[in-house]
């Protein structure tokens, strides 16, 4: 079986061997029940509990929300703000998390009785996260609390001003906090270290969600819905699951059970906002999977918080009229087509850099141009990072920049030995938001001391993205009926992603350009269907016989339903 080689793809990745090493289809090897049973075994899912729990999630098998550092003081707080009537703020980020936390603790509170306002900054003139300016503001018009949501675990001085004005705050962040904690009234945040919860990987979204169970809870055992409809929380989990998959937070564990319940709620009961977003998306909502809140409902939400003001989506998710949430979608899908129009020239500008000054032979690839757009560096970032197998630094206005990394490195634990080359800095394993300093030539400084980090993490370059696929497949002897196992996995995305299949020696029966770019192929003796998206240049390569990475879906077309390959990578066949 020729899948171990260093001859690269077409698109320039190296292939590992299957996971799995049993061949399905080929010379009468099973299909169905042993299929899914070798998917769960790479998944670490051994035992008959592990795979119950995982094939049927559960909101039974939500852990305690007890476990998180400081939640009985922020329940304590947020209980007295509720019986007190004080004027309280949920101060949220303008991405998709920051807007569904925001939400999520404006609708739950509103449940419970209290008014509490949102509050989204915008990304031009404010920049990520409280500020010493929005503080004194809210602190002027008699705000008594403020919840931070999807940011405030770093905001030592804004929160200290806060205090200092009379200003209680509550954090709820996933964020990595440092080694000293806001001195908030609490910080709610699963990588404290303190943090007896055992799954760190929540966004806020999720991590709000826990505290308004914790909240709800106090309130019923207060006697506080003795007179008033307890919130059926069930209803938020739409917010959960559109955030959870939006943020790319892997759907394992504590997330798969939120967003698996998300999802069922969006296809039952979704709210008006959602509802006229994924028909502005071309979505329907009865048959949502989770790939539609990453590539179709997310980057719409994104997109208002990108090139405009975040506080449009915030009421989107809040409004009940059906009227208003198609006003509302249409803003945002008009403001998603804007996105992809400047993305597309920074990408453009971008590329241009790397090839004329060679940067995609270093280690670490940094580009800035104070044109660029600050909302969308990270894509172009992304996608960098994704072109030159490289980890990506891309710094426009305002000196700020965001960071991409490849699999296998920190680039928070790269870029923190770069530190000092930073005014602000924060972010994971897989991303990072920077502000660079005025002095020296900075840039010039970060490329080369990013490249040393770089280089002792991963050792020198060249870096090459890699591909796995699941197992080796027989195209011949597949049917719809594989699909219906593999359903099982869902939701699928970060952390569980949909399986790659193998098959070699494929023949090209037919091929044709599909829409600007894409690729429409017709394979294998049975002539089955496979699109290749953005592989439209490759058209004259792909001839003959090749080895295909792929994986299956359904294609229905006119009230029939087929199996279609959905391309990931090609090589050349050795043959």
């Amino acid at each position: 079986m020729p899948t171990t080689s260093d001859q690269l793809s077409l698109s320039g990745r190296r292939w590992e061997s299957p996971r799995i090493k049993t061949s399905f289809g080929v010379d009468g090897a099973p299909f169905g029940a042993a299929l899914l049973d070798e998917l769960l075994k790479v998944r670490d899912l051994c035992t008959e509990q592990e795979r119950q729990g995982f094939l049927l999630p559960s909101l039974s098998g939500l852990d305690e929300p007890s476990m998180f550092a400081d939640m009985d003081a922020a329940v304590e707080r947020a209980c007295r703000a509720i019986s007190h009537q004080e004027k309280v703020v949920v101060f949220g980020d303008y991405d998709v998390d920051g807007v569904s936390s925001c939400a999520l603790m404006v609708e739950v509170l509103g449940q419970c009785g209290l008014k509490a306002q949102p509050y989204i900054p915008d990304r031009q003139t404010e920049g990520y996260g409280l500020n010493a300016t929005a503080v004194r503001s809210l602190a002027d018009a008699g705000t008594n609390l403020l919840i931070t949501t999807d940011c405030g675990i770093g905001a030592h001085d804004e929160i200290a001003l806060a205090a200092s004005l009379g200003v209680d705050t509550i954090v709820v962040d996933h964020h990595l906090p440092s080694d000293e904690l806001p001195g908030a009234v609490a910080c709610l945040d699963p990588h404290r270290v303190d943090c007896r919860f055992d799954f760190k990987e929540l966004c806020a979204t999720g991590l709000a969600f826990f505290f308004v169970c914790a909240l709800r809870r106090a309130l019923r055992d207060k006697g506080h819905f003795a007179t008033t409809v307890e919130p059926d929380l069930r209803r938020q989990l739409d917010l959960v699951a559109l955030a959870t998959v939006a943020d790319m937070m892997p759907l394992h564990g504590q997330n798969r059970i939120l967003v698996a319940a998300g999802l069922r709620q969006i296809m039952a009961r979704p709210r008006p906002g959602l509802l006229a977003l994924a028909a502005v998306a071309g979505v329907d909502h009865r048959e949502i999977v989770a790939s539609h809140l990453a590539f179709k409902l997310g980057p719409r939400v994104n997109a208002r918080g990108r090139l405009g003001h975040a506080a449009e989506a915030v009421e989107l998710m809040l409004t009940s009229s059906r009227a208003r949430s198609r006003e509302l979608a249409e803003l945002l899908g008009r403001c998603n087509d804007e996105r992809r129009e400047v993305e597309q020239a920074a990408l453009e500008e971008a590329t241009e850099i790397v090839n004329r000054d060679g940067l995609g032979e270093l280690a670490a690839i940094v580009v800035q141009n104070s044109a660029w757009h600050p909302g969308v560096l990270g894509l172009v970032a992304t996608k960098l990072s994704r072109s030159f197998a490289r980890p990506a630094v891309v710094i426009g206005a305002d000196r700020k920049g965001s960071a991409r990394s490849l699999p296998g490195l920190d680039i928070h634990a790269a870029l923190s030995s770069c530190r000092h080359l930073f005014e602000h800095f924060g972010g994971h394993h897989a991303a990072a938001g920077l502000t660079m300093v005025t002095k020296g030539d900075a840039v010039a400084q970060l490329k080369q001391e990013l490249g040393v980090a770089v280089c002792e993490q991963l050792g020198p370059p060249p870096y090459y993205r890699v591909v796995t696929p699941d197992a080796e497949l027989s195209l011949d002897t597949l049917g719809l009926v594989v699909l219906d196992e593999l359903d099982k996995l869902q939701p699928c995305g970060i952390g569980n992603p949909t399986p790659l299949w193998l098959s070699t020696g494929v023949e090209i029966v037919d091929k044709r350009v599909v829409g600007d770019d894409h690729l429409k192929l017709r394979v294998g003796a049975t002539k089955m269907d496979a699109i290749a998206f953005g592989w439209a240049e490759h058209r004259r390569e792909i001839k003959g016989r090749v080895d295909m990475i792929y994986r299956l879906s359904r294609n229905s077309w006119r009230g029939r339903v087929s199996l279609q390959l959905e391309v990931e990578d090609i090589r050349l066949s050795p043959t």
